[in-house]
């Protein structure tokens, strides 16, 4: 698909709600890591 997520760039390591809401944006789930 042609979804678009906003990532944040960061110099120390995204929380892990952050990351997981990036991929819930992007259609994409923590087991296709």
């Amino acid at each position: 698909t042609r979804k678009r997520a906003i990532v944040p760039f960061h110099k120390k390591d995204l929380p892990t709600g952050t990351l997981l809401e990036i991929l819930r944006q992007a259609g994409i789930r923590r087991d296709e890591l």
